[in-house]
């Protein structure tokens, strides 16, 4: 244990157990050295920040264990939409930077084309739409703001792109979004915005606790 968390006592009752914790705001994250609020193997960890959607930016360390867990649990929310192995995939990156030989080896395997997205110019998006309407049976990974405007894309250039599935996240799916994707894709979509991080606190709790992997 940790040296920040030593004098929290346990308690039978979970109200009283959670409130004997140390209450940590967000800013103070940014300010403070995180490092003694996670687990002390952190150095082993891959470090991940947040886009910071609401407000300051989350920055986490998660063990191999952790993170294969997301990654197992995306795969499960994309199999709930119908994808099979070997179904095409475009998947959408914030901004370039250097994917390792295991990202590179997923892309292969999976069939992913990692875009990109905001470092591309609108002629370089369409190039990239008219690649990929060559395929059949692609699933769309990323935000939902991004499929719209990949949508607005098709429509303004004729592009057919055939979408099979939408796994959202990022950001929120608002009903307006998604019933705009499914009029036009006419496809599943599942909305996951906020779960990935319910699993990953669930993920050192009993089994039971995983329904939270439902999208909300």
């Amino acid at each position: 244990h940790l040296d920040i968390y030593s004098s929290v006592e346990y308690n039978e009752d979970p109200e009283v157990f959670i409130r004997n914790f140390p209450i940590v705001e967000r800013n103070q994250l940014l300010t403070e050295d995180p490092i003694r609020l996670i687990e002390n193997h952190n150095t082993k960890g891959k470090y991940f920040t947040s886009g910071g959607s609401t407000g300051a930016n989350a920055h986490v360390y998660l063990t191999p264990e952790e993170y294969s867990c997301a990654q197992a649990t995306q795969l499960y929310w994309l199999k709930n939409i119908g994808y099979q192995f070997g179904d095409p995939i475009i998947q959408i990156g914030i901004r370039k930077k250097h994917r390792d030989i295991t990202k590179k080896i997923k892309d292969v395997l999976l069939k992913t084309d990692y875009i990109y997205y905001f470092d591309m110019s609108e002629e370089e998006r369409v190039q990239m739409l008219k690649k990929n309407s060559r395929k059949r049976d692609i699933f769309y990974i990323g935000f939902p703001n991004i499929a719209l405007e990949i949508m607005d894309l098709c429509i303004k250039h004729h592009i057919n792109l055939k979408i099979k599935g939408i796994l959202s996240y990022g950001e929120l799916l608002t009903d307006e979004a998604y019933h705009a994707l499914k009029s036009h894709f006419n496809c599943p979509i599942l909305n996951t915005y906020g779960c990935q991080e319910g699993v990953l606190i669930c993920a050192g709790l009993k089994p039971d606790m995983m329904p939270i992997m439902m999208q909300n």
